[in-house]
Order: structure tokens, then C-alpha cells, then sequence
């Protein structure tokens, strides 16, 4: 039996699944053909979308764990905690792109 956190989790990486498939296609097709900053714009957007799904998704494992109580709403938050409960060099890597972003 899956419990509602765990459906939480798996809709995060479910929408995070989807946001990289639209960015993928705006890098590979629409980039391709109309070269205008709102198609960047919108490859970012949906890149920033993509890693904050992930993010939501590792809280909410980190609430599984019971690791945290509550999983903050702002994602700079979400950032820290992830940062203060997981140590691995490859996640820094994406935080601070996200964080730049």
C-alpha cells in the first residue's frame, strides 16, 4: 500500500519526468527552428521546474526517513535542507545551477 507521501514523491518525479521532456524538445526542436529569447526563456523555465520537482521529491523522502517533520514551501528552504541532509557531490552540482537559475 502506497501512503500520500509517497504518492507526493512520486508525483514530483513524475512532473519532473514531464518538465524534461517539454525542455528537451525546446532545446532539440524548437531551438532549432526559432532562435528568440522566449524559447530560452522557456527552456529555462522549464529546467528551474524540472530541478525543483526533484527537490520536492528528496524532501519528501527525507520526510519518509523522518529526517524532517514539515517540508517548507519556499524552495530556497528545500535547498537547505536538502543540503544539510545529503551529502553528494553530483547534488551540489545541480543545486547550484538551480540556485543560479
Amino acid at each position: 500500500m502506497i501512503n500520500s507521501s509517497e504518492t507526493g514523491k512520486f508525483e514530483a518525479l513524475n512532473n519532473a519526468k514531464e518538465e524534461i521532456k517539454r525542455a528537451d524538445h525546446l532545446m532539440f526542436v524548437s531551438l532549432k527552428y526559432t532562435r528568440t529569447v522566449d524559447v530560452i526563456k522557456s527552456l529555462i523555465d522549464r529546467l528551474i521546474s524540472t530541478i525543483d520537482n526533484c527537490m520536492l521529491a528528496i524532501n519528501e523522502h527525507l520526510k519518509d526517513k523522518k529526517k524532517i517533520s514539515i517540508i517548507p514551501r519556499s524552495p530556497g528552504s528545500r535547498v537547505e535542507i536538502i543540503k544539510d541532509n545529503i551529502k553528494n557531490d553530483t547534488l551540489n552540482e545541480y543545486i547550484d545551477i538551480y540556485t543560479l537559475m
